[in-house]
């Protein structure tokens, strides 16, 4: 492992050369505009080396990153996507400091700024360079006066060597313990002087891929079907229970209701019969049934989603980075740069479920010719006409999503010299993402509502009665589809009511910056620098679909109910269109800009006292004026230590889907309605954007020290303190049952939120506005610690990362959430990052040691009483061993890499649905279990 390489914090940067080439000369200070040889932010920086990074995670820099415990959220693990949402398969590795959110850390490459990889205006760290990488440095304090919008939680700043020589390639392949989630990475670099030597040129290619893990029952923890049961009271405190499943469905379909009434189970003589295969039917054992309210038993004939489900879905990600330098002459230099990116991602979710889960029943009609005879009978005899059924839709195949992205970001500029020591550079870029989402095998409900209404058509065929009562329509192609037993629906009914949920979305960004730097006067201890410069970026957003009418439908066409079906006044309350998940709207073309101006000053106060001061003026078209800024402090009394103090303002502006998103639709499953206190199994939700949101505010605040002993070289050490207090938080500030609840406690614009009547639970739809509601805190205490020494003829490296959190808070409607310590959202009080290196001519060895510390247990509402309250400690072991030598006149290296040496299971924590994903935390925890990397570097 090598020594973190940084301009900050361990080491001082290199100084430029007397022939003034600037290409030879640019210095990288991560969270300042000032790039001075010799200046340290007072920001805290931790950097960490290319190589250090992938020695014990090979994978990705953006996995490896994601074991820093400043950075360890729940983000998509390498792009891929967790078990089991409808909609798109997440498609990238968004990095997120502080658990704060992706949107809240800047990624920058190059100190620069990419264009967005996805619609709420993150960069997908998939898309950036990694043979050609030297470093990543981590702002982990607010630098929005440095760099504008975004970073409010940090910054990640992807620096690359402009200047490599040579040839690099690098092929490698990985496996799990359990024989799958095979992965692939493969990538080539070079780099070269062109013209003279007045030119410089490098590119990178490369390719990843990981195959995912098929599905939860191959892994034992998630086969077991884990469930959280119980009520979380004193009286009966949640605990987890295994071999559940749904008992409110089979596979070949179960009557829930007589005549009409949903969930009535008791209701003989229909409700509680199954179907069977080859026409039979019979009663069904429900099994044992869990408390409270979800739809969980032990045993019984009911189904499982879990083996259609996977816990970890595939990627592949090709990607292309190249750049031209260009010294027009000793003074003035320019490039052009290339990043782009192909990215593709899969996840499989379960079969179609015809379940209340997913917003849909299916009703049933008297007269129906698949119906069993028998049963006809019984319904004939008693004058039922309907009867609602659930169905697990296994012959159509399962579900699944895949988003693919094609991603590129153009940029070029210039820099030069005025007078004095002054400078200046000009960049100016244009990128443009197209993410390309599906759901495959998706079910359109209103085609399934008119399939499955057949009828007799009076000459002994079976047809769809939406073809004779209203001939002509867009149902004219229907065909009647057979639900009464597994394998009876015809592959022809099967096509009709499915086909692909499709949307595209395409985001641009344009950036055109304007930098100055020099000297500005001379203090008795040095110069006062200052940095000023103008930015102009413009944003853009557009998408389409293939969305369904998720409107109600009409009542003359089809009769069937599909959805919120308890204690429904009305048919036609319960009658909507659309695909039974993932409706995502079209969206129109919208677009805003920004204007900004920024000032930053150092100024020697004494030879060991430095201020720092930066501001910057924003305007944004849709959002309006704002300022930052920053003030900050370096203190050396004595070489051996520094002391390091910042405070500043920063912001994160709304993003355009935020501001202008079209509607979209969802569902919330088994609602308690407090007008009725019944539980509803699904109400429809609409969720849009809202173009009144204002700019989110952070204040930070960061004292820090950094310990450099003379008497102890090698050593280097940091202790940093940070506080985060962000208001105005955009966030969709009231869940459904906060809506229903505030409503009925008398708040009106609540109630304005809810179309129907919720006092009889006649609620067509809930509106999800996002708002400027939410106040987010965070403080802690981060350490690095870095230690080298030779031992005999080797090298002996350590390396300690870790971070406290003290506090870490949400309010939001008013309700105040703890969010330290707990097991929601995950964020236990000590993270920690251990590793020490071997390093001997040509071998070494690096033993990793990664700790999450524990938790207390509380439900995804929140709080609750638990048997086991605590989850437990975790430490997971990674082992790396290298051996070098020579080979085809280049440097040659093969290395392996075991990553959970002892296959350490994630602690356990289910959820209220049997089956529904890994009973875990999956981005927190490791979900493959032990996994083997062997692979060759090469150098010429």
């Amino acid at each position: 492992m090598q020594e973190p390489e940084t301009a900050s914090d361990t080491q001082e940067p290199e100084t430029a050369s007397d022939t003034k080439d600037l290409r030879v000369a640019k210095i990288v200070v991560t969270g300042s505009r000032i790039q001075n040889p010799g200046y340290q932010a007072p920001t805290p920086v931790t950097a960490v080396g290319a190589q250090e990074l992938l020695t014990t995670t090979p994978s990705t820099v953006a996995d490896a990153l994601r074991q820093l415990p400043s950075l360890t959220g729940q983000s998509a693990l390498g792009g891929r996507s967790y078990c089991c949402a409808a909609g798109t398969a997440s498609a990238g590795a968004y990095l997120e400091l502080r658990q704060l959110g992706p949107n809240r850390t800047l990624v920058l490459l190059n100190s620069n700024r990419l264009a967005p990889s996805i619609s709420s205006g993150v960069v997908d760290a998939n898309v950036l360079p990694e043979l050609l990488l030297q470093r990543v440095d981590v702002v982990t304090g607010g630098a929005s006066a440095a760099y504008g919008s975004d970073a409010v939680a940090g910054v990640v700043n992807y620096i690359t060597d402009t200047e490599f020589e040579g040839l690099r390639a690098n092929l490698q392949y990985g496996i799990s313990g359990y024989s799958d989630d095979e992965q692939i990475k493969a990538g080539i670099a070079g780099g070269t002087s062109v013209l003279d030597g007045r030119g410089h040129i490098i590119f990178s290619l490369e390719h990843y891929e990981a195959a995912g893990i098929p599905s939860l029952l191959d892994r034992p923890q998630s086969a077991q079907m884990w469930v959280l049961a119980g009520a979380g009271t004193l009286a009966s405190p949640y605990y987890d229970v295994a071999d559940t499943r749904f008992y409110t469905g089979t596979t070949g379909g179960l009557i829930v209701s007589s005549n009409g009434l949903p969930f009535n189970f008791g209701s003989a003589p229909l409700a509680g019969t199954q179907f069977l295969p080859g026409g039979a039917y019979g009663p069904t054992n429900l099994g044992t049934i869990l408390p409270p309210g979800a739809p969980n038993a032990v045993g019984g004939d009911g189904y499982s989603p879990s083996g259609a489900m996977q816990p970890l879905g595939e990627t592949e990600t090709n990607r292309l980075y190249g750049r031209f330098g260009y010294d027009f002459s000793p003074t003035l230099h320019g490039y052009v740069q290339l990043t782009g990116a192909l990215n593709s991602a899969q996840n499989q979710y379960g079969w179609p479920a015809f379940s209340g889960n997913s917003g849909t029943l299916l009703e049933m009609f008297s007269g129906n010719p698949f119906m069993p005879a028998g049963l006809q009978s019984t319904m004939t005899t008693n004058g039922y006409t309907s009867f609602f059924m659930t169905r697990s839709n296994r012959e159509g195949g399962a579900s699944y999503n895949t988003t693919d992205t094609t991603y590129y970001d153009i940029s070029g500029g210039l820099s030069g010299e005025l007078v004095g020591d002054w400078t200046w550079d000009a960049y100016l870029g244009y990128g443009e993402t197209k993410q390309e989402g599906a759901e495959h095998n998706a079910v359109n409900v209103a085609r399934l509502l008119a399939a499955a209404d057949a009828v007799d058509n009076g000459s002994g065929s079976t047809v769809c009665r939406v073809t004779l009562t209203s001939p002509g329509s867009i149902y004219d192609g229907c065909v009647p589809i057979n639900l009464f037993g597994f394998g009876a629906p015809s592959q022809a009914a099967l096509d009709y009511i499915t086909g692909t949920n499709e949307n595209s979305t395409t985001s641009a960004q344009q950036v055109l910056a304007l930098n100055f730097q020099g000297t500005l006067f001379e203090l008795p201890a040095g110069p006062v620098s200052v940095a000023t410069g103008v930015e102009w970026r413009n944003r853009e957003l557009s998408g389409t679909s293939n969305l369904v009418a998720t409107s109600q439908i009409d009542p003359a066409t089809i009769r069937g109910r599909s959805m919120n079906v308890t204690l429904c006044p009305t048919p036609t309350a319960c009658r909507y269109g659309g695909w039974i998940q993932g409706n995502v709207g079209e969206q129109e073309q919208v677009s805003d800009t920004v204007q900004e101006l920024y000032f930053e000053t150092i100024a020697p106060i004494t030879t060991n006292l430095e201020l720092n001061g930066a501001l910057r003026y924003t305007d944004y078209s849709n959002s309006g004026e704002v300022s930052t800024w920053k003030v900050g402090v370096s203190y050396e009394p004595i070489s051996d230590i520094r002391f390091r103090a910042s405070r500043s303002r920063d912001i994160r502006a709304p993003n355009l889907f935020e501001l202008f998103a079209s509607p979209s639709t969802g569902f919330a499953a088994f609602t308690v309605n407090p007008f009725t206190g019944n539980q509803i199994p699904t109400i429809p939700t609409i969720t849009a954007g809202n173009p009144d949101l204002q700019p989110e505010i952070g204040d930070t605040s960061t004292v820090g020290a950094v310990f450099r002993p003379s008497f102890l070289p090698g050593l280097s050490a940091s202790i940093d303190y940070y506080n985060i207090e962000l208001t105005d938080g955009i966030v969709t500030a009231r869940t459904v049952p906060r809506v229903l609840t505030d409503c009925n406690n008398g708040d009106a614009t609540a109630c304005a939120q809810i179309v129907g009547d919720p006092s009889v639970d006649n609620i067509t739809s809930v509106s999800l506005l996002q708002t400027n509601a939410s106040v987010q805190n965070r403080s802690g205490v981060d350490f690095d610690v870095s230690y080298t020494r030779p031992v005999g003829n080797a090298d002996v490296t350590f390396r300690l990362l870790a971070g406290y959190i003290d506090e870490a808070d949400s309010v939001s409607g008013g309700v105040t959430t703890e969010l330290v310590g707990l097991s929601v959202p995950g964020m236990p009080e000590w993270r920690g990052l251990l590793s020490a290196t071997y390093d001997q001519g040509p071998f070494s060895l690096t033993v990793q040691e990664r700790y999450i510390g524990s938790m207390l247990k509380v439900s995804p509402a929140g709080g609750g009483v638990f048997r086991d309250p605590t989850v437990p400690e975790i430490f997971y072991t990674n082992l790396s061993a290298a051996y070098a030598f020579e080979a085809q006149g280049g440097n040659m290296q093969l290395y392996a890499t075991v990553n959970n040496l002892f296959d350490q299971e994630p602690p356990l924590m289910p959820t209220t649905l049997s089956g529904v994903g890994y009973p875990t935390i999956p981005g927190l925890y490791d979900l493959n279990g032990r996994y083997f990397t062997v692979g060759i570097r090469a150098e010429w």
